[in-house]
């Protein structure tokens, strides 16, 4: 469980870099705590994945094989089944791009460029997350306020972001945006100590 296998170590590109306070990328926001970034990459897509700089993220990807056809679906799912195993509790995110899309069937004429994974969200009062990319659509998806109170912003493309709703802990809220190819995104922000679940996908 240990190992880092040998086809990932050939043929991955590895980095991991501890950020210091708040994250903050070109498409992705994090504020007030200290993550480690580890990237991944391969020709037909990459992932980062965030988390303490004390996780082991090799037991993670172990059964992750880049050369392999890898989607962003089986990769979500051999991450997640690691994690529930290994770390249940700890904030774990999951970001994966596809340079050269692949069609969504259940999305008529659109193809997933982004997926957004964001496990035990913590966000402690008055501080938020956000993540956006360039897409003709995004969706957002809350799974589960497991304590604490969020207000919901969108960005619908137009550079200004809109309110959408406040929750509280056990609901769950969705959300969608699209129209013409533009810098898509959503925003939560914590109004009391707050930790929940996010699942974030933008398309083109």
């Amino acid at each position: 469980m240990k190992r880092v296998s040998v086809v990932l170590v050939l043929f991955v590109s590895l980095a991991a870099v501890v950020v210091a306070g708040d994250v903050v990328e070109r498409d992705l926001y994090i504020q007030g705590r200290d993550l480690a970034k580890r990237s991944f990459t391969a020709p037909n897509l990459s992932f980062d994945l965030y988390s303490r700089g004390t996780i082991d993220v090799g037991p993670l990807i172990e059964g992750v094989n880049l050369t392999k056809g890898e989607s962003a679906e089986s990769i979500y799912a051999k991450v997640d089944m690691q994690r529930q195993r290994l770390y249940p509790d700890e904030e774990i995110i999951l970001s994966i791009t596809i340079p050269e899309p692949v069609m969504i069937s259940a999305v008529a004429g659109a193809s997933l460029v982004r997926s957004i994974y964001w496990w035990n969200n913590v966000n402690p009062k008055n501080t938020s997350f956000f993540a956006q990319y360039y897409s003709t659509a995004g969706t957002c998806f809350i799974s589960d306020i497991k304590y604490g109170n969020y207000k919901i912003y969108a960005n619908n493309g137009n550079g200004k972001w809109v309110y959408k709703r406040r929750m509280g802990a056990g609901y769950s809220w969705g959300g969608c945006s699209y129209g013409t190819y533009a810098l898509r995104g959503f925003e939560g922000v914590a109004t009391i100590d707050s930790v929940s679940d996010i699942v974030m996908y933008f398309f083109k």
